[in-house]
Parts: C-alpha cells; sequence; structure tokens
C-alpha cells in the first residue's frame, strides 16, 4: 500500500518555509482523515526526509504558531503524543 500526504495550494501562501509546508502537510493530511499524527519525529523523517531533530524544531515552532495542537491519546494502549492540524489556521488561508 503506499502511504502519501498532499501539499495544498494554499499552503503556500503561509509564511512558512519548504520544510515546514512538509511537516505541516503531513500533520494536516492526518487530521483530515479524522486522526492525530502519532508516528514521533522519527516517522517524519522517514516521510519527509528531514531529520528528526530538526522536525522536532518544526513541530515546536507550528505548535508556538498555532498551527499545530499536541494532546496526549492512549493509542493500542500506550500514551502518544498526537499532532493535529488546528482549523482555525488552516482557515485563515482556505476562506479569502
Amino acid at each position: 500500500m503506499d502511504h502519501f500526504f498532499k501539499v495544498y495550494h494554499w499552503m503556500a501562501k503561509t509564511d512558512l518555509s519548504a520544510e515546514e509546508i512538509l511537516v505541516y502537510a503531513l500533520i494536516y493530511s492526518f487530521t483530515e482523515t479524522g486522526n492525530g499524527y502519532f508516528a514521533g519525529y522519527n516517522g517524519i523523517q522517514e516521510r519527509t526526509g528531514i531529520n528528526a531533530r530538526k522536525a522536532g524544531n518544526i513541530v515546536r515552532k507550528l505548535i508556538r504558531m498555532g498551527a499545530v495542537e499536541k494532546a496526549q491519546q492512549f493509542v493500542f494502549g500506550q500514551k502518544k503524543n498526537v499532532l493535529r492540524s488546528v482549523k482555525k489556521y488552516a482557515e485563515i488561508f482556505t476562506n479569502p
């Protein structure tokens, strides 16, 4: 099975760098499916090619900006950090 995520045209309207857009798009795609992203920074590295340390820095920036929120959730009986895109952030760019 192929695993992919979309980078939407409106994401280019943000002030995010290309790497930040990739990380945001990944989290956004998991949020849009009704889930959150819980694979961690190594998972971001695997899917985007951005090293895990830099991915962590990008996620923290996205959280500070209000584009992403971090929560804790039980996943397969383990407490995990879950990242979700914040709808209000996306609406700024999708509703002219």
